[in-house]
């Protein structure tokens, strides 16, 4: 065994709670990643989705994207009504994943820590989606303020709030049927 396979070996025992790292092994930078990137995209994806229906049924579908993408990527005045640019909805949406990915990084290592603790799944569900909704509400609130854009009635709080709500609970609950699944695994 080399020490690639020591490391991997105790760093996932060390996540799953059955050891700890020995002295000669390097902890991974992030170890929650793996798990982390596809909760953040299904996060980003139910926002996405959420968003392409409230500006389909508006009639300006990827308006919301685009306007973004050309007020915080290329300085442009942020205009719903302006013309859809595939690079700002581009640029948008990876700038978006991102950001999901990030906040899903706190919320996996967040429940495995909880997890070693003994906290009960549905606490920690609950923890994980006030955490996320809050994150990410602040997050895209100061990256909107940062970037000047202004809260419209057309483009609120409201919004934004039903929007990270529903990433939230996506999230969460993919963390929790994650963390449900570990357990069992572990009971084995």
């Amino acid at each position: 065994m080399d020490l690639g396979d020591v490391r991997n070996s105790t760093a996932t025992a060390h996540i799953h709670g059955r050891g700890s790292l020995p002295s000669t092994a390097e902890p991974d930078a992030m170890p929650y990643l793996g798990a982390a990137l596809p909760v953040g995209i299904v996060g980003a994806a139910a926002v996405a989705v959420f968003t392409l229906v409230l500006d389909s049924l508006a009639g300006r579908p990827l308006a919301t994207p685009s306007a973004l993408g050309a007020t915080i990527l290329f300085g442009a005045e942020f205009d719903l009504g302006a013309p859809i640019q595939s690079a700002s909805v581009f640029g948008y949406t990876l700038m978006h994943g991102a950001l999901f990915v990030i906040a899903a990084a706190g919320a996996v290592s967040a429940e495995f820590t909880l997890s070693k603790q003994g906290m009960p799944l549905g606490i920690q569900f609950s923890y994980g989606f006030a955490g996320l909704f809050l994150g990410l509400l602040l997050s895209i609130s100061g990256l909107l303020w940062m970037a000047g854009i202004p809260l419209t009635p057309e483009f609120g709080m409201g919004r934004l709030a039903a929007s990270n709500a529903v990433a939230a609970v996506a999230m969460a609950t993919m963390v929790y049927r994650r963390a449900t699944a570990r357990h069992e695994a572990d009971a084995r």
